[in-house]
């Protein structure tokens, strides 16, 4: 496998995973997404040496949370905070993106050197399998730490819990609760175990020549999921009956008001001042409308860029 194809299967896994995790028609094929990346990272051949380690980490890592931090493009353009050259809008969002990128990327290098160092030092198959989902849940957290140190302002704290690129959030795109129900118990280091183990055990199965150690893999591979969902749900539903009879039922709880304007205004790269001004008009329309509808709403949610 020359240089080149290593790095595209590298930058196309981190950046299918990405995608798994802000598209959600997407969030099944998190199960696989992370194969390549995963393959070439087990790999001798592929990463013989710790600078062919530490890069693999890194493109994965930059490419992965530049593809989850598309999100930021959803506040273009910057006229709401008194930016209105899109051009200059696209050079600030751009860089935002591109910096937190660079800095949570760290996470996956650290994960990529780790691995290398037991791989290395002759650990098994199997320890390599259960150290694996471990190790990434902790790249997660220091990605979540150095991005809450990147995004540091007067009224954010630094912490580890600032989770915007986590392969758990795929999960949470699913319709199953029991995913909901696990992260009641876990939270979202216990999800990402789950897509992280299966997807190791693929990579280690098509990297191994020997069909009894791919049966064996499996075999290990099923049962620790197993045991794994079993006991985890098991907590999760006892904590989630827990929490039921401590909240307090809708029937009791205070209710809001809620309305939701839906104006569908059409995206544009420059927006003009007579653009600005009719959407104006439209949102005192909904205004005076839900004046004359004697609605008297707690809430108004209204979309971005109007005005």
């Amino acid at each position: 496998m020359s240089a080149l194809v290593r790095v595209s299967a590298i930058g196309c896994s981190g950046f299918l995973t990405g995608l798994c995790v802000i598209l959600p028609f997407l969030w099944q094929f998190i199960w696989v997404a992370p194969v390549p990346f995963l393959f070439v990272l087990f790999s001798q051949t592929h990463t013989a040496t710790r600078k062919q380690a530490l890069a693999t980490g890194a493109v994965f890592g930059f490419v992965f949370n530049f593809t989850v931090s598309a999100s930021a493009w959803s506040a273009f353009p910057l006229d709401w905070v008194g930016i209105p050259n899109p051009i200059l809008s696209v050079l600030i969002i751009g860089g935002i993106s591109l910096g937190s990128s660079l800095c949570m990327a760290s996470g996956h290098i650290f994960l990529s050197w780790v691995i290398f160092e037991l791989r290395t030092r002759g650990l098994s198959v199997f320890a390599l399998l259960a150290t694996l989902p471990l190790l990434w849940v902790a790249a997660e957290w220091m990605q979540a730490v150095l991005y809450s140190l990147y995004a540091l302002g007067p009224t954010s704290t630094v912490n580890a819990f600032s989770q915007v690129a986590s392969v758990a959030l795929a999960l949470g795109h699913s319709s199953n609760g029991i995913w909901i129900a696990l992260a009641r118990w876990g939270g979202m280091p216990l999800l990402s175990a789950f897509p992280v183990l299966v997807s190791a055990c693929l990579a280690l199965a098509i990297r191994s020549r020997d069909v009894r150690n791919v049966t064996l893999l499996w075999c290990a591979c099923a049962c620790a999921i197993c045991i794994l969902f079993l006991f985890s749900s098991t907590l999760a539903m006892r904590a989630e009956d827990n929490a039921r009879g401590t909240s307090p039922s809708w029937e009791t709880a205070d209710m809001l008001t809620v309305v939701v304007a839906k104006t569908d205004f059409p995206a544009q790269f420059i927006q003009t001042r007579d653009v600005l001004i009719a959407r104006n008009d439209i949102v005192y329309s909904i205004a005076n409308e839900i004046q004359s509808r004697n609605i008297n709403p707690d809430v108004v949610l209204l979309p971005e860029t109007v005005g």
